[in-house]
């Protein structure tokens, strides 16, 4: 059996459609990849600030709390022993 003779079989890689929970470019058309490589990137830069509030404030706040709660544990241990 010659090389005109053999059938062309296209295998799909099964493991990684499973085991893959993004998709991945491997899968995307040259069309596709170059329109999300050329769209333009947003500015790295300030932040917008958040509607909830800015994370690293809360954080703070909650390291204060924190602190603020062992002094007064520590107070109340003391005047109690």
């Amino acid at each position: 059996m010659g090389k005109k003779d053999k059938k062309i079989r296209i295998y799909k890689e099964q493991a990684k459609d499973r085991h893959t929970t993004h998709w991945d470019m491997d899968y995307l058309t040259r069309k596709e990849v170059e329109a999300l490589y050329s769209k333009p990137k947003k500015k790295s830069g300030k932040r917008e600030p958040d509607v909830e509030g800015d994370p690293a404030r809360i954080g703070w706040i909650l390291i204060i709390v924190g602190v603020a709660l062992l002094i007064l544990s520590l107070l109340l241990i003391r005047l109690v022993f």
